[in-house]
């Protein structure tokens, strides 16, 4: 479980308005802020299964608490449009977080 300082609380009916940065598999919608915080959104259309979108959320949560001191100082939606066939592409994944983060 991330640190509650990085977590960022989304209720469903809440809209988050930023700067877009699309990238092949995620979108990432950012907002200024002091400390960067972060919610992932994981849609039933990447996998029916809850195990699997829970699976690939905490994955990105493990890696992105990694890079927190490389992270841009926002509030960020990471919102996953694709699902990485393999675990190898779970890498390609993260290269497009990154890439999308940097452009922010």
């Amino acid at each position: 479980m991330i640190p509650q300082e990085y977590r960022l609380r989304l209720n469903s009916r809440h809209q988050f308005v930023g700067k877009k940065q699309a990238e092949n598999a995620v979108i990432i919608i950012s907002t200024p802020a002091p400390s960067p915080r972060w919610a992932i959104r994981v849609s039933k259309k990447i996998d029916h299964r809850a195990v699997v979108r829970n699976k690939l959320r905490r994955q990105i949560n493990f890696w992105l608490l990694n890079q927190v001191s490389n992270l841009p100082q926002n509030d960020f939606l990471v919102i996953v449009r694709k699902k990485p066939p393999t675990p190898e592409a779970l890498f390609d994944l993260y290269k497009d977080i990154s890439h999308a983060l940097h452009l922010i």
